[in-house]
């Protein structure tokens, strides 16, 4: 190192303003309580400030015949100074440059570096969100197709059910053709024995009234006889008549029942499942929503986590000791509204 171009001593000066300050006191203390109060007060104040005024001019006048040469001094000196300082700054500016271009260079290639690792973690960002979005959309694509193939096997259902019912409703069709038919025949039956049973009768009339005068009493016996004789047949024929409304009644309404039970049974299945498929539909919203959270809570997790860590930077300054209540309630209220902050910003990644 050089040796210093020139070494000063502090110096004490005697400097004469033409009175010390033990006179200049004493001289004035006499003007102490001056006043106006009387007109005598108010000349002696007048003549204080004259007085004052008288003195201040002077040290002034002093003060700046004192100071010439000393600022003459202060000239040369700067003048010095200036022309030292230059050639120091001619020696130094080549040397400042090079340390310049250096540094230049160290943060040129230090911005590169840091750039080359941005784009490489941007590029490692992109391909991983890339391949995430990939992932999601093939499974959405298979959970699509799976919901297809479900809705074709509902459809597939419902025609199945379908085709029973219109069996069903065929057979009981057919079912109470038979028995319609059924009842036909048995009716027409009943009208062919009513039809020879009566012609019996009127051959037997005939045949009656051609003995009548020769056998009264066989004949009135025979048709007491022929009388009752007919009448339990036609109770017998009432009777099975009833037998077979009732059976034809029996059929219908056990017809009806079964029709009923098997329309029931296809519309609670065909319920269910539109139950179960609205479910799963249901469910698989939910889960592309909760998908869908997770994906954007994922994409904010950067920004998140500077808030958070800018938050928490801000919780852990030091509250200044306030005397102002106003005030120091204002700076706990902030400070409350910061950790809710960092509460909330914490708590959202979950």
């Amino acid at each position: 190192m050089n040796a210093p171009l020139a070494t000063t001593e502090t110096t004490t000066l005697a400097i004469d303003f033409g009175h010390t300050e033990a006179e200049l006191r004493a001289n004035l203390s006499r003007y102490k309580g001056a006043n106006f109060d009387t007109p005598k007060d108010a000349e002696h104040a007048r003549e204080a400030l004259k007085v004052h005024r008288d003195l201040r001019g002077e040290i002034e006048d002093k003060r700046v015949a004192l100071k010439a040469p000393a600022l003459e001094f202060g000239r040369t000196v700067d003048e010095t100074a200036k022309r030292f300082s230059a050639i120091v700054t001619e020696s130094e500016e080549p040397i400042k440059a090079l340390k310049k271009a250096h540094d230049d260079a160290k943060a040129a290639e230090k911005k590169a570096k840091e750039d080359a690792e941005r784009l490489a973690v941007e590029a490692r960002l992109r391909a991983e969100r890339e391949a995430e979005e990939a992932r999601l959309r093939a499974a959405r694509e298979e959970e699509e197709r799976r919901l297809a193939a479900e809705r074709a096997e509902l459809e597939a259902e419902r025609a199945r059910l379908a085709a029973e019912r219109a069996a069903a409703e065929e057979a009981a069709r057919v079912e109470a053709a038979r028995v319609a038919a059924a009842q036909k025949a048995e009716a027409d039956r009943l009208a062919a024995e009513r039809r020879a049973f009566e012609e019996a009768q009127a051959a037997q009339a005939a045949k009656d009234r051609a003995e009548r005068e020769a056998v009264a009493k066989v004949e009135r016996e025979e048709r007491e006889r022929v009388e009752a004789e007919q009448r339990a047949a036609q109770a017998k024929i009432d009777a099975e008549r009833r037998a077979i409304e009732e059976q034809k009644r029996q059929a219908e309404v056990e017809e009806a029942k079964r029709s009923a039970a098997i329309k029931a049974e296809a519309e609670a299945k065909a319920r269910a499942e539109r139950d179960r498929i609205a479910a799963e539909e249901a469910a698989v919203r939910e889960a592309e929503r909760q998908a869908e959270l997770a994906r954007r809570r994922e994409a904010l997790r950067p920004e998140r986590e500077r808030a958070l860590a800018w938050l928490e930077a801000l919780n852990q300054v030091t509250v200044p000791d306030l005397t102002d209540r106003d005030l120091s309630n204002l700076v706990g209220s902030v400070r409350a509204t910061i950790a809710n902050a960092v509460r909330v910003v914490g708590g959202s990644g979950t």
